[in-house]
């Protein structure tokens, strides 16, 4: 047999081989992968049913240990923070008593934590401040701050709006939700504020007259009973 008969000889040995081979590990860990996604997709349906069936479980400490006595070290006045402690304390006992459906847990939380309570006490701070040094501020400074509590009354302005007004006058390193004013108060940054708010008013077009104000505890009064009858947002 010549050299090149019998090259081709063995080629068609290697090819019979690599034939005999079959499909390899390929299809294997095809399968291995969409099984790894199926479990991790149950996993997560399982976490996502487990959260919304214990709402109730996570919402209570949020509000009794975390969210109160928020309100109550406030700067909220007196006459404000004891309606709205007297709504959170319901919401707390209904509850502590599982008196509230999940879909109604999440749309009283989700609607409390939209409703900018704590920073509606900072606005009214820096009211006052601008109002006791009108030489230091535009004549429309004041005004500025009820467009804003015309736009949350409204709904159309959010928590997440009034923290992000209020980041120059807020003590740096806190957490936004419970962070404290500066002190002193200084007049260049409630000037900053005052800017931001101006320009979130008019982003949501408040009128420049402000319209009414509805005080925070009737807020969060209506809120949470829009979140009883009608869930979340």
């Amino acid at each position: 047999m010549s050299d090149n008969e019998s090259q081709s000889a063995d080629d068609q040995v290697t090819t019979s081989a690599d034939k005999d081979q079959g499909p390899g590990l390929l299809p294997a860990l095809t399968a291995l992968v969409a099984i790894g996604g199926m479990l991790m997709l149950i996993t997560f349906a399982g976490m996502a049913w487990w959260i919304f069936s214990n709402q109730s479980k996570l919402a209570l400490p949020a509000l009794r240990d975390g969210f109160i006595p928020q309100v109550e070290q406030s700067r909220l006045s007196p006459e404000q923070k004891t309606p709205i402690i007297e709504h959170l304390d319901a919401v707390v006992e209904d509850l502590a008593s599982d008196q509230l459906e999940s879909w109604q847990v999440t749309g009283v939380m989700q609607r409390l934590q939209r409703l900018p309570i704590l920073q509606w006490g900072h606005l009214q701070v820096l009211k006052r401040f601008i109002e006791d040094h009108p030489n230091d501020f535009p004549e429309d400074a004041a005004l500025q701050i009820d467009r804003v509590f015309s736009g949350i009354s409204d709904g159309q302005i959010t928590g997440i709006d009034a923290s992000t007004m209020l980041l120059p006058v807020i003590v740096t390193g806190q957490n936004l939700n419970d962070a404290d004013l500066i002190d002193p108060l200084q007049t260049a940054k409630v000037s900053e504020v005052v800017t931001s708010a101006r320009q979130i008013a008019d982003r949501v077009k408040v009128p420049d007259a402000a319209g009414p104000i509805t005080p925070i505890d009737v807020l969060v009064r209506r809120q949470i009973e829009t979140g009883r009858s009608q869930g979340g947002l």
